[in-house]
């Protein structure tokens, strides 16, 4: 293939809308895309009217003919290449691979997609597009249906080889069947080539002199090169350079000889919201327990709390160091996670620790139980804040006398600031959680009266397994009445430390029979509803459900929505604006009493675009009361 022909397929590549990459890919991947080429193209349709009718043809066709497989035959001679061709596109374009549905027999395939091929894919997506990998690598074992609810946690396949049955169950999957398929798989993540080195050459690492090219016709490194090259947002169409790497990939030194293995992965540095650096020898790895920072050299880590997104990576195997956190954090830590004792050191909140030259203080989050800030202090450097995700509260954070109050206010005005930046959004403007609880209050009194049903209705409550616990015990406690949890959930709340008054609140069995019931926040929707309706045996007709989220926090007033009703059911849904993260005037206020000196955001911090429309965002609002060069 010439440098003509590589340059015409990565412009019509370019060219194509969303939806019809997506249905390249899809031909390109499966032998069913495959055989709906051939049945197309067998219309009968001249070239104007095929491509008018179905404008994905010439791109499968070009994309087919530039990785050698001409005839379209039932297998591709060189599956890896095109699978990494399409998802590099896929992930350049942040768009998600449409993945075919898996063969049922072998239980590992894909139609028209070896495991071999389909792993191929996931290694190139897990950095691009950890999201992505996730569903292409449950669809290659058959175990594709789990993709909404974990992807709805933000879970992805570095997490998922430390989570246990509990956490799955907690991340939505409600199966026994599939939980224990998807462990299994999951134990042999570290082992599959996703994560391990490859055994063969990859095709970005064959060159001109490769078997299979001759005379001046380029490499398939070079074909991947002009595909990306032409995919470059914001840039002319236009082959790169033959010599560029790949996505994530080192370029090798000049002159350095090709070795038969896989190159070595380029080691990425942590981002200064993760590495937290006070001085020779005294640097910090804040909530960067993943792999791919697995490298760094670092013998102090801290975890801010115990959710899924800050200590995922976090695990038995953990060998790194030792891990600095709040008392109760420790404790889920060792029992949820098997991380050895000897490596958990617990912080009271409050105290301060001399490590390296550093002082360190955990500061209260206000987040959920054991949630904390970190303050890092040492002569002759600038502090450092890590907030973690916390929600800013002035009787919290800013009153004198208090731990948090004195240490922020010692450094307020020459700090500098990682900040939670989740809900940095000026849609995003949340009730107090106490406005909150006493709105839910109003509607289960309110629907309890409605109900004309002598069975009474049932009431749902939304939860992580450590998060947003002060609304169903609150609520318990003021109907004077406990709460059905798992037993799991409840051990979570014991070692969370809520106290016995809260304990008494929670029931793990039908005795003494309650109509409160908590469940996971991925599991209040209609399917999962209806069935705890129809596992009442009749004692329940209807079911009033809430989901606590920031995300309803649009506003002020919770966001009712029918989950369904017919003759024997009736669900309804709400959406609550109870959020445990700062909204965004809570942020910005938070921001003006500080007054850092640098403001860092740690959500959506891509060193890039991102991370400048936050930076430019807080410029607009209060960029004239902040130090000059904060934002």
């Amino acid at each position: 293939m010439t440098d003509a022909e590589g340059s015409t397929v990565a412009a019509l590549l370019a060219s194509l809308p969303a939806e019809v990459r997506l249905k390249v890919q899809q031909c390109v991947l499966t032998r069913a895309g495959r055989a709906e080429l051939l049945r197309v193209e067998g219309l009968g349709l001249d070239a104007a009217a095929l491509e008018r009718e179905h404008p994905w043809v010439p791109a499968v066709r070009a994309l087919l003919g530039a990785s050698g497989q001409r005839g379209f035959a039932d297998q591709l001679p060189d599956g890896t290449f095109v699978s990494d061709v399409v998802g590099a596109i896929a992930g350049k374009l942040r768009d998600k691979p449409a993945v075919p549905r898996p063969a049922r027999r072998g239980g590992d395939a894909a139609p028209g997609m070896s495991c071999r091929e389909g792993l191929a894919l996931v290694r190139h997506l897990v950095q691009s597009d950890p999201a992505a990998a996730l569903q292409v690598w449950l669809a290659v074992g058959g175990l594709e249906r789990l993709a909404a609810p974990l992807t709805e946690q933000e879970v992805d396949l570095d997490a998922l080889r430390f989570l246990g049955d509990g956490d799955l169950e907690a991340c939505g999957v409600q199966s026994r069947h599939h939980r224990r398929a998807l462990l299994q798989r999951a134990r042999r993540l570290a082992e599959c080539p996703v994560f391990a080195p490859a055994t063969r050459r990859p095709p970005w690492d064959r060159d001109n002199g490769a078997a299979g090219n001759s005379g001046n016709a380029p490499g398939r490194q070079a074909v991947l090169g002009a595909s990306l090259g032409a995919l470059k947002i914001g840039g002319a169409p236009g082959p790169a350079p033959p010599a560029a790497a790949p996505p994530g990939r080192a370029a090798p030194a000049p002159g350095a000889r090709r070795g038969k293995g896989r190159q070595a992965p380029v080691q990425e540095t942590p981002p200064g919201h993760v590495l937290v650096t006070m001085g020779l020898g005294s640097s910090f790895m804040v909530d960067g327990f993943l792999g791919k920072w697995s490298h760094v050299d670092c013998e102090r880590w801290f975890l801010t709390h115990f959710h899924a997104d800050h200590y995922r990576g976090l695990g038995k195997e953990f060998r790194r160091g030792q891990v600095y956190c709040t008392p109760v954090t420790a404790a889920l830590v060792r029992e949820e996670l098997g991380v050895d004792p000897a490596r958990v050191v617990e912080m009271e909140l409050g105290a301060t620790r001399t490590l390296d030259g550093t002082a360190v203080t955990l500061l209260d989050a206000n987040h959920c139980p054991g949630a904390a800030m970190v303050l890092f202090e040492r002569e002759g450097a600038q502090p450092v804040l890590h907030t973690g995700d916390f929600r800013f509260s002035p009787a919290v954070h800013a009153r004198p006398g208090t731990p948090a109050g004195d240490a922020l206010s010692r450094v307020a005005g020459r700090c500098r600031v990682v900040l939670d930046t989740t809900y940095l959004d000026p849609k995003y403007h949340f009730p107090s959680q106490e406005e909150v609880i006493g709105l839910v209050m109003d509607v289960v009194r309110a629907e309890a009266f409605n109900s004309t049903h002598a069975t009474g209705t049932l009431f749902v409550f939304g939860a992580y397994t450590i998060g947003k616990e002060r609304l169903y015990l609150e609520v318990a406690r003021r109907l004077g009445r406990p709460v059905r949890v798992s037993p799991a959930r409840r051990r979570a709340l014991e070692l969370a430390g809520v106290g016995e008054e809260a304990l008494a609140l929670v029931t793990c069995g039908d005795a003494p029979p309650t109509n409160l019931v908590v469940e996971s926040l991925a599991a209040v929707k209609r399917p999962s509803l209806s069935r705890l309706l129809e596992e009442s045996r009749g004692r329940y007709h209807s079911c009033v459900a809430f989901r606590p989220t920031g995300w309803a926090g649009g506003g002020r007033r919770m966001q009712r929505w029918k989950g369904g009703a017919d003759g024997q059911q009736s669900i309804l849904v709400y959406e609550v604006p109870y959020s445990e993260h700062s909204s965004f005037v809570e942020l910005t206020d938070f921001l003006v009493w500080l007054r850092p000196t640098k403001v860092v955001p740690h959500v959506n911090n891509d060193g890039g675009e991102r991370l400048e429309a936050q930076l430019r965002l807080l410029r607009t609002y209060i960029g004239d009361s902040l130090p000059e060069g904060a934002v």
